[in-house]
């Protein structure tokens, strides 16, 4: 194949996706200038062409449907047997050696139906404890998300108390005498 430029230079295909997009070495310039052309001319080859799942949702393709609800079902099943490819935070592993310590009864990634997995249950005093991460739940999405769950556990009945990642490190000892009270 022959570069894009028209240099005549022989280019060798590694990646086929790649090779309408590639030039071979010359002043940046050029480059970005005969890149921004080859994707136009890549973004037109794929114009009217539809995707296999255009228009399909759950709600009317049953192939759709029976893979969401498929999906779901080992998920929960996964949650329920306490098997996973999750794994504890660092705050999650100091909040739960304090918690010991403490000698509070735990359950580590316990299962909620209708809520899904809680950090740590305590089912002596029917309590949730939730470690939020500084970066994470500090996010507008995930505040409205954890609103919602929180809504949800209180709704059930259980006590929940949301702990801040730095709070924990700054002070675990006011974070547990506060589930003490």
């Amino acid at each position: 194949m022959k570069c894009k430029c028209g240099c005549g230079q022989e280019i060798i295909q590694k990646y086929s996706w790649y090779i309408s997009l590639y030039i071979c070495g010359h002043n940046s310039r050029e480059k970005s200038k005969l890149n921004d052309e080859a994707r136009k001319i890549q973004s037109m080859k794929k114009k009217g062409r539809k995707t296999w799942n255009t228009g399909l949702t759950k709600d009317t393709d049953e192939r759709l449907r029976k893979g969401a609800i498929r999906m779901s079902e080992v998920k929960i099943q996964y949650m329920k047997n306490h098997k996973g490819p999750w794994k504890d935070t660092l705050p999650e592993r100091v909040m739960f050696e304090g918690l010991m310590k403490r000698k509070f009864m735990v359950i580590k990634q316990y299962f909620i139906k209708s809520v899904g997995l809680v950090d740590f249950y305590l089912p002596e005093l029917n309590m949730v404890i939730e470690v939020d991460g500084d970066y994470w739940h500090n996010r507008k999405i995930q505040i409205i998300k954890d609103k919602k769950r929180n809504k949800r556990l209180e709704e059930l009945g259980y006590s929940l108390f949301r702990f801040w990642q730095s709070d924990i490190y700054k002070s675990l000892d006011n974070c547990l005498n506060s589930i003490g009270d």
